[in-house]
């Protein structure tokens, strides 16, 4: 799956983040997370991890949008699990009109929810998720990231009390290094 994430996924160039950092390279999950093999391979990633770190794990969730194509993915390979999930997605403002749910999806007969999320940093995304089901009843276990850019998530989740995982991280790709690199190469004034 690296592979296929760094060949779709990986962006190269200048960019400011959701958490207000900027950066030299990005993820963008959704050309990964919206093909064929790409959900099956990311949906039977996250389900391996729910099932060896939230064994008792009934509910699957996260803040809509790059969420929500990890969870549809979940949702339907677990059916043929001895551990099916059901989905939750977590509007970032609640609806206006008809039901004005913050929280879409079965609710109902949901003990223990794993938080997924697409690409984190300092996990800000995460943590409104896992505010939002909490403060809905519910009880979050676990969050995973199919890539985290170890820069500050798994602090953040550790602060509410929520344990993390990862599918893959930034070190996998060596963009980090990269970026450290080029941020203390010497700048040389043109004469």
């Amino acid at each position: 799956m690296c592979s296929l994430v760094a060949r779709d996924a990986l962006l190269h160039g200048g960019f400011e983040l959701a958490s207000g950092q900027e950066s030299s390279f990005y993820f963008d999950s959704k050309p990964v997370t919206l093909s064929p093999t790409g959900a099956r391979l990311v949906g039977q990633a996250f389900i391996d991890a729910i099932n060896r770190h939230a064994p008792n794990a009934d509910g699957v969730g996260g803040l809509t949008l790059g969420a929500d194509p990890i969870i549809s993915s979940i949702v339907l390979l677990s059916e043929a699990t001895p551990q099916p999930l059901k989905g939750l997605i977590v509007r970032k403002e609640q609806k206006s009109h008809g039901t004005e749910r913050l929280i879409e999806g079965p609710t109902t007969g949901i003990h223990e929810v794993v938080v997924v999320d697409d690409v984190v940093t300092s996990g800000g995304s995460a943590k409104q998720a896992v505010e939002r089901l909490r403060e809905s009843g519910l009880r979050v276990v676990l969050a995973i990231a199919l890539i985290d850019r170890l820069a500050g998530f798994e602090q953040t989740m550790r602060e509410i009390d929520v344990p993390t995982r990862a599918i893959l991280t930034v070190d996998d790709f060596g963009e980090r290094s990269a970026e450290r690199r080029a941020a203390a190469a010497p700048v040389v004034a043109a004469t």
